[in-house]
């Protein structure tokens, strides 16, 4: 709107005239009721759409700055880093008297970004049991030490008991008197003084014994000495034998002699952290035994053999001596059966479960979970782990599987060396050699005990009408005559 029109609208308003009335409403919007556009789009320009700015008399309340001083130095500090060593002082006598100083590493804050230690600060209470997947894991049992000890400490220490050289580096600070005796020198003598040969005597002849040969007499000497290697008798080289180190090999798999009975389990074992209603059979006393000492274990008995009482009494010392216990399955309906069994055998605040959708009492002391979650737990390094004192893989021939056995030997590698082992199966057919190497593997003595025979037979019958016959026995023989009642008995129905 141009200065002279609204120049004219102010004359029409100050001087108002009957005539110009409905031509000035109608310039301001008022000469009738709005559309049904023009509502639709106040409605929305006012109320739905957002504002493309601050209202112009609140930019004074919004707009508020403080001034401050800048200040450059101020800029430029910073924290030092932390040193890795500290100097103490070696005192003595009653008086405290200093007679030197040594350099000790100081201590760093280790937590779960930066250490594999299990004595590293604890994470937050909600990656406890889960862990982070930033985390680090805690470090395998039965890794060999990574930094070997240097066998004397005169290669980095000196006399005041300071270290010389800096790990990575092949010496130290020479430091103003010291001999550089991290550098072989080839040109000193005994004497320690240099050996200089004159340049003349180097180029015109050749030194022998102290005595100087011109070239004239060389050259003499070389015409008679022979041209060829006819004359000479070549000397074949000898075969060099090759000693290898006498290495012995340990058996870390130990067989259990089940045959012989246990006479003394009571005295061995006075007080049993569970105790059961029946007397135990041979194979679960001394897997009982064994657990009890501290060591790991091969359940690989027969099915209906009892196993599960092995896992029972694990569980029941674990929360006798106030640690953990964890129970693993291949198959997550097994797992919930064995959540419900446990919850029936013990409390139900001591057992929970840990699933890839059901998470139930994960502080219990007894957690029952498939491997693929312990294998995810040790990996993202949870906190839990550090309470853990048993493991129990059951149905651990599944480490045979070709899709999935590899998750039952990460799990056992990466298990830390306080957690003791506890495998049951009733189908690995080379008990011993199995445990052997998880034994090498994690440097732990395996137990192996096996059953003998199946407790409860195991027999084949057909039915025949309402008549059943035997055709397999206890001892896997098969019985020819049970076949042929059946057969015959089928005959005469269908007559």
């Amino acid at each position: 709107m141009t200065t002279e029109k609204q120049a004219d609208i102010l004359s029409h308003i100050v001087n108002p005239r009957q005539e110009d009335a409905f031509a000035l409403l109608d310039e301001l919007g008022l000469a009738g009721p709005p559309s049904r556009e023009q509502v639709l789009q106040n409605i929305e320009s006012k109320l739905l759409l957002p504002p493309t700015g601050f209202p112009e008399h609140l930019l004074s309340t919004y707009q508020i700055a403080w001034d401050h001083e800048l200040s450059v130095p101020s800029l430029l500090s910073f924290e030092p880093s932390p040193p890795p060593t500290s100097v103490s002082f070696i005192r003595a006598g009653l008086e405290g008297r200093i007679v030197g100083y040594s350099e000790t590493p100081n201590k760093r804050n280790t937590t779960g970004l930066t250490s594999t230690s299990i004595n590293r600060a604890p994470a937050p209470a909600q990656n406890f049991v889960r862990g982070k997947s930033g985390y680090v894991p805690f470090l395998p049992g039965g890794l060999d030490d990574i930094v070997a000890p240097s066998k004397s400490g005169e290669d980095s220490v000196n006399s005041k008991l300071l270290r010389k050289v800096a790990p990575g580096l092949s010496r130290g600070i020479r430091l103003p008197g010291e001999e550089e005796d991290d550098v072989l020198d080839l040109n000193i003598d005994e004497t320690g003084e240099g050996v200089e040969e004159p340049l003349e005597e180097q180029a015109n002849g050749i030194t022998l014994d102290d005595e100087v040969v011109s070239t004239e007499q060389q050259s003499g000497i070389d015409e008679l000495l022979p041209t060829t290697r006819k004359h000479l008798k070549p000397v074949k080289a000898q075969p060099r034998h090759n000693r290898k180190a006498n290495i012995q090999k340990r058996d870390w798999a130990h067989v259990i002699n089940v045959n012989q009975p246990l006479a003394n389990f009571h005295e061995l074992v006075p007080e049993m952290a569970h105790k059961y209603p029946f007397e135990l059979d041979t194979f679960q006393k001394q897997a009982v035994y064994h657990l009890e000492l501290g060591d790991s274990v091969f359940v690989a008995a027969h099915t209906s053999a009892g196993k599960t009482v092995v896992a029972e009494y694990a569980i029941a010392l674990a929360e006798k001596h106030m640690t953990r216990a964890i129970y693993t399955s291949p198959i997550k309906a097994l797992s919930n059966q064995k959540f419900r069994d446990f919850k029936q055998t013990f409390s139900s605040s001591s057992v929970g479960i840990l699933t890839g959708d059901v998470q139930i009492n994960p502080e219990a002391t007894c957690l029952v979970m498939t491997t693929e979650i312990l294998r995810s737990m040790l990996y993202k390094g949870a906190d839990l782990i550090r309470d853990v004192e048993f493991v129990i893989f059951d149905e651990v021939h599944y480490v045979n599987d070709a899709e999935r056995g590899v998750v039952w030997e990460e799990v056992i590698i990466m298990l830390p060396d306080h957690v003791n082992i506890i495998l049951l199966s009733a189908t690995v057919p080379n008990t011993k050699e199995f445990a052997d190497w998880v034994g090498r593997t994690k440097k732990k003595d395996i137990y192996v005990i096996s059953t003998i025979q199946r407790p409860v037979p195991l027999e084949h019958y057909l039915y025949a009408g309402r008549d059943k016959f035997k055709i397999v026995d206890a001892k896997r023989s098969f019985i020819g005559q049970g076949r042929r009642r059946s057969a015959a008995t089928q005959t005469r129905q269908r007559t």
